[in-house]
């Protein structure tokens, strides 16, 4: 039987092997899953996997208990997966660009691909899309009507303005349809559970006001505003610390922005 004293004796070594150290190589290794996503009727399991620089995405059938796909990624930077109903997973990569012939500075979009769980056929999104880019920084998975939609967050050129619009997309057909196209002024859109825009924030350069509007009987109003301070980079350019919109809050009547450090929620009804 092991005593009092030889248990704390244990006990200190196997603290103290579990206090030492890491080897260093092993701060600048990539996790071995970076990200997981079950589908809504809980049936599968989609993970990015890692092993070295390459990734993989994994899909296991909960109900079977089996491998059931295994694609390869290669080097390419996975950033996020989205299940659009049981069958289809959209899964996006980062890019970082500049938009041609505007002033906006590079920003990091995403471009996705939907792959069909049932037949295995993977089709780019947005490639359907006119005067528009074929990427997105923001999807949302909506049921509309009893079926699955997916709703992307992109750029449309409208004469002489690159605003931000909503598209629908077509699970089964993946055509891309706009069904919020922002004025010259409008910043981002928050969605509510169908994939309609209920809340968007706007910014006026010259007066330097941002402004949060909710949609009410069809027409937007203005619930908020905020005058920005100028202030200076290291390079000696000016910019704005703009608010960011959050989404929106349980009650489906108020949306949550970040502002600095602070959040807020701003009420619409």
């Amino acid at each position: 039987m092991l005593k009092w004293g030889g248990l704390l004796a244990a006990a200190a070594v196997v603290a103290g092997g579990v206090a030492r150290a890491a080897p260093l190589d092993a701060y600048g290794k990539l996790p071995a899953v970076e990200n997981v996503a079950i589908s809504p009727d809980g049936v599968r399991l989609a993970l990015i996997q890692t092993d070295g620089e390459k990734r993989s995405i994994r899909i296991e059938n909960l109900a079977q208990h089996r491998l059931e796909r295994l694609l390869q990624g290669g080097d390419v930077k996975l950033t996020g997966m989205l299940w659009v109903g049981p069958n289809h997973l959209v899964v996006s990569r980062g890019s970082t660009a500049s938009l041609q012939e505007t002033e906006a500075t590079r920003h990091e979009f995403q471009l996705g691909f939907d792959y069909d769980i049932l037949t295995g056929a993977t089709h780019a999104l947005l490639q359907d899309t006119t005067v528009s880019l074929n990427a997105f920084w923001g999807a949302q998975a909506s049921l509309v009507d009893g079926k699955p939609a997916l709703f992307l967050r992109s750029y449309h050129l409208s004469g002489f303005f690159v605003v931000p619009t909503i598209y629908r997309v077509d699970m089964d057909t993946d055509k891309s349809t706009a069904v919020e196209v922002g004025a010259p002024e409008a910043m981002d859109f928050v969605l509510g559970g169908d994939g309609r825009a209920i809340a968007e924030s706007t910014w006026d350069g010259p007066s330097r006001t941002w402004a949060l509007k909710f949609r009410s009987d069809g027409d937007w109003k203005v619930v908020r505003t905020e005058k920005m301070a100028r202030h200076e980079a290291v390079w000696k350019d000016e910019f704005y610390r703009v608010p960011v919109m959050l989404g929106l809050a349980k009650d489906g009547k108020s949306s949550s922005f970040r502002r600095q450090a602070a959040t807020m929620s701003v009420f619409g009804k």
